[in-house]
């Protein structure tokens, strides 16, 4: 998974903004498959402006590495959209001004 994961970052590094490689949240646990995410960042105007792929033990801990990950990016006023597979987990809006 995590190979798969890096590949799709590779594979949209030519039409987005990418900051960083595929990471991994936590270690993975014995027995517990992992789930792949995608985190986007969405300018004021829509576009899609930057992509990180990485993979999660589930929904609660992709999120709060998202909010991590992406803190600059919301403070800056861009949203953060956390995907998984075709299934939008949440949207991070950016912190007001």
């Amino acid at each position: 998974m995590i190979l798969r994961a890096a590949a799709m970052v590779h594979h949209h590094r030519s039409t987005l903004g990418i900051i960083g490689d595929g990471d991994l949240c936590s270690a993975e646990p014995d027995g517990e498959s992992m789930a792949e995410y995608r985190a986007f960042t969405v300018d004021h105007d829509g576009h899609f402006t930057g992509l990180r792929a990485f993979v999660c033990v589930d929904d609660d801990e992709a999120i709060t590495w998202a909010k991590i990950a992406w803190a600059k990016r919301l403070v800056d006023g861009d949203a953060v959209e956390l995907w998984s597979g075709q299934r939008l987990i949440t949207r991070l809006n950016p912190k007001p001004t």
